[in-house]
């Protein structure tokens, strides 16, 4: 989980973008998907994460 915070530390944190949504891969469930984006919403500001709890 640690390594987790840190990711959304340096992105929210640091680049101030936003956690916009946290969701499970559903073929592989130790997998998680970060999206962040800007404070607007604004198109082309997503950028999206894959995580493994290992």
């Amino acid at each position: 989980m640690r390594r987790f915070q840190r990711n959304i530390d340096f992105y929210c944190g640091i680049l101030g973008l936003r956690l916009v949504k946290k969701t499970v891969n559903f073929d592989a469930p130790d997998v998680y998907h970060f999206y962040y984006g800007d404070e607007a919403g604004a198109p082309g500001s997503i950028l999206t994460f894959s995580l493994s709890k290992a």
